[in-house]
């Protein structure tokens, strides 16, 4: 799946693989923790707007090819691909735009998305052979 690179628990129902060889079981049931604290201090945010967020992520793999994200040279993955696609998203929902044509999905779920994805391509240290590390 798509979101493989964000979770590594089954909640819900819903089996979250990881693609993250590093991760300890310990780690998982610290996760499971942490969103149970979630669900206590924001109720139902798990259950609803998690799983659009995942639907976002599960029409990316179809677009473009299951953790074409986590590739080195995956197809608009760049840094710089990444940054527009986020900014294009935030600029509709500024703007006023709600809903993404393609997708029928809030602009701020697919730029929430994309931001998590520059975020653990970072952690991972995967740079795109079009980006440019500046330290």
């Amino acid at each position: 799946m798509f979101f493989n690179g964000f979770f590594n628990i089954t909640y819900c129902g819903v089996q979250m693989n990881p693609m993250n060889p590093n991760i300890r079981s310990g780690e998982v049931t610290k996760a499971i923790e942490k969103i149970q604290n979630l669900e206590t201090l924001y109720p139902g945010i798990i259950q609803h707007e998690m799983f659009d967020f995942l639907d976002i992520l599960e029409m990316g793999a179809k677009k473009y090819s299951p953790n074409n994200w986590l590739d080195i040279d995956g197809c608009k993955s760049s840094h710089k691909d990444m940054h527009a696609s986020t900014f294009r998203h935030v600029a509709n929902s500024s703007a006023g735009v709600i809903l993404d044509l393609e997708s029928g999905k809030d602009h701020v779920l697919h730029a929430m998305c994309r931001l998590g994805m520059v975020y653990v391509r970072r952690q991972r240290n995967i740079i795109h052979p079009d980006d440019k590390v500046v330290k």
